[in-house]
């Protein structure tokens, strides 16, 4: 995970609180294991650690099942495998978690419920901002207003 942040960057709750307001996502539930976060590269998510999560996925057999392991396992598993990568890291000896954690909300906008992982991130001097990751296909996803209005719960 050498590359996986772009800076030394800690954010706080607070922080956190006011990306997803800046982003106009009102979770109903935000949930916080830690204190303070650094933030991943996008580059990081999209290309190591996605190359490590399907290395394990493959490695242990697991593939989508509906009520078996489905979405919410997959980004369990996402949040968790981060988690591991950055305590290996350089940057875990400064006692941060990792800001990529899980995101539940209504793919269409209703009656659809889906989890997906959700990280903060900090590119090229920018403020810090949401980037939405699908762990079953390891790619960035996009969220409209109607998605964002429907996030149920968010655990970083």
């Amino acid at each position: 995970m050498g590359k996986s942040l772009q800076k030394v960057i800690a954010i706080t709750q607070n922080d956190i609180f006011g990306i997803l307001a800046r982003a106009d996502l009102r979770a109903k539930h935000v949930l916080f294991a830690d204190d303070r976060y650094m933030l991943p590269a996008q580059e990081w998510i999209l290309g190591e650690f996605s190359a490590s999560l399907r290395k394990w996925l493959l490695q242990m057999d697991i593939d989508y099942r509906p009520q078996d392991y489905d979405c919410d396992d997959f980004a369990r598993f996402a949040a968790t495998l981060a988690g591991l990568c950055h305590r290996r890291s350089y940057s875990s000896r400064l006692f941060s978690a990792l800001a990529f954690g899980e995101m539940w909300y209504l793919r269409d906008g209703f009656g659809d419920g889906h989890a997906i992982n959700v990280a903060i991130v900090a590119e090229d001097n920018k403020l810090p901002s949401l980037f939405f990751f699908e762990p079953q296909t390891c790619e960035r996803v996009t969220l409209d207003n109607v998605q964002l209005a429907t996030v149920e719960f968010i655990r970083f």
